[in-house]
């Protein structure tokens, strides 16, 4: 990643209004939200090549659920960018995307950003039902 890229990434971000609460230009990484349209913590990460966007949705009540697994498959053929997938545990379903640095401009991002806003505006409610539930404090 050069300086240029993340400068370049970071004003896209800002067009796009999003709000940010970790700027780490060293270490390669943004976090990003707008609650409103369902963007919370978005992360994005700076690789040599690329960036990838990453947002927890949440944790599964059962991992093992084949039923939950196969919608969440189902869903992925339903989004225009990005997918559903579980992290190295396999009980935490996030939704990521990569793109090309080198090629990216303001609309492939937005186009990408957008796609988390509508898959959670459309599907949050069904998600929520996959959702492990805890106790309040």
């Amino acid at each position: 990643m050069t300086s240029t890229h993340y400068d370049r990434v970071k004003q896209f971000l800002s067009d796009l209004a999003l709000d940010v609460s970790t700027d780490d230009r060293a270490g390669g990484l943004m976090v990003v939200s707008d609650e409103a349209e369902g963007i919370l913590n978005l992360m994005v990460v700076f690789e040599e090549q690329s960036i990838t966007l990453a947002q927890h949705i949440l944790n599964l009540a059962d991992p093992a659920d084949a039923a939950a697994l196969a919608r969440l498959l189902q869903l992925n053929n339903l989004l225009p960018h990005g997918a559903f997938a579980l992290d190295d545990t396999g009980a935490r379903v996030i939704w990521r995307d990569t793109l090309e640095l080198e090629t990216l401009d303001f609309e492939e991002l937005a186009a990408s950003v957008h796609a988390l806003s509508l898959a959670m505006a459309e599907h949050g409610a069904e998600l929520a039902g996959f959702a492990q539930l805890t106790a309040a404090a």
